[in-house]
């Protein structure tokens, strides 16, 4: 078996990042979705020409069935954009700027990283396994609201509800046949 190579990516802007919390992704067309932790970065244009040209480097000791494999690299095809995606099935360590070992940060997309990935061969190119990640800048992920508990909305005039939660008041019973009499039904 050959020896796993680990390679420190350039600090980039994290585009994408699930790193408390895995992703479901599929596993094929007709196999389960699996937990994955995952990390896109953008990096700037002479760092991307730099990882290309150590990737294709770490590339000429393995055999691929393709003639331009792939390397480690994602290109949205809507946008065009360019970034490297580290992924693991297994929780990835998260460092700050000293190097000091850090738990539950939301690392959230403009955040600066970078990440410290094994290489791993496949028929198609070389993929990147997410090991551990270091912030340099930390933009922290806030949920947009869709069931979050917390509210999107700035206050504005108008009602104003009560409280609703533990320590509220029961709501009275919902009298369902009031309202049918009242429609005239």
């Amino acid at each position: 078996m050959a020896k796993k190579i680990f390679i420190m990516t350039p600090f980039g802007t994290v585009t994408w990042a699930s790193i408390n919390t895995p992703c479901k992704v599929d596993d094929g067309p007709n196999g389960p979705k699996k937990d994955e932790y995952q990390v896109r970065i953008k990096l700037s244009p002479d760092d991307l020409a730099a990882w290309q040209e150590k990737m294709k480097e770490i590339g000429t000791g393995f055999q691929f069935a393709t003639p331009r494999p792939k390397l480690g690299i994602s290109v949205n095809q809507e946008t065009g954009e360019v970034t490297l995606m580290g992924k693991s099935h297994f929780q990835p360590a998260l460092f700050d700027s000293k190097n000091n070992k850090i738990d539950g940060a939301k690392v959230g997309n403009g955040s600066i990283v970078r990440m410290n990935v094994s290489i791993h061969p496949y028929p198609k190119g070389l993929s990147l396994a997410l090991s551990q990640v270091q912030v340099q800048k930390l933009v922290e992920y806030e949920s947009s609201g869709g069931g979050s508990g917390s509210s999107s909305f700035g206050e504005t005039d108008g009602h104003v509800g009560e409280p609703t939660g533990f320590g509220a008041e029961p709501e009275e019973p919902h009298n369902a046949s009031a309202g049918v009499d009242a429609l005239g039904i």
